[in-house]
């Protein structure tokens, strides 16, 4: 959202999704999956500042450019990416996620993610995990 911001300012946008679990969600703000929550979180915290409606939509995978790259199949639409491309989107989102951690968890109550049991895990936790993972 970062990279269109000035562009969604006040907008409606429309997010086409080819995964049901993540477009759900979205939609309700939260996941039984640490990282789905945190990611739910991120992005309506980030859709509040610009003042835009979101409305999340499905696409079939054989219809959804972004499908191609994760399947590691090419498309004459897209250009061909690299390793180290990979691993440096990677240190980018990882990077935007420790910052919003820091900057966000203090502005609106980010210490604990709930699930849909209304159970609560920590984000500390879900640090560690990603931590260990990396």
């Amino acid at each position: 959202m970062d990279l269109w911001a000035e562009l969604c300012k006040s907008r409606h946008i429309v997010f086409y999704i080819d995964n049901d679990g993540a477009s759900y969600s979205l939609i309700k703000g939260y996941s039984s999956s640490v990282s789905l929550s945190l990611l739910s979180r991120m992005l309506a915290v980030r859709l509040e500042e610009l003042v835009c409606i979101q409305w999340f939509a499905r696409v079939a995978s054989a219809s959804n450019l972004a499908d191609f790259p994760s399947r590691n199949m090419e498309h004459p639409m897209l250009p061909h990416i690299t390793m180290a491309d990979l691993h440096f989107t990677l240190e980018v989102f990882n990077s935007g996620v420790d910052e919003f951690l820091g900057d966000h968890s203090r502005k609106v109550g980010l210490g604990q993610v709930a699930n849909k049991n209304s159970t609560t895990r920590s984000i500390s936790n879900a640090r560690r995990k990603r931590k260990l993972v990396s």
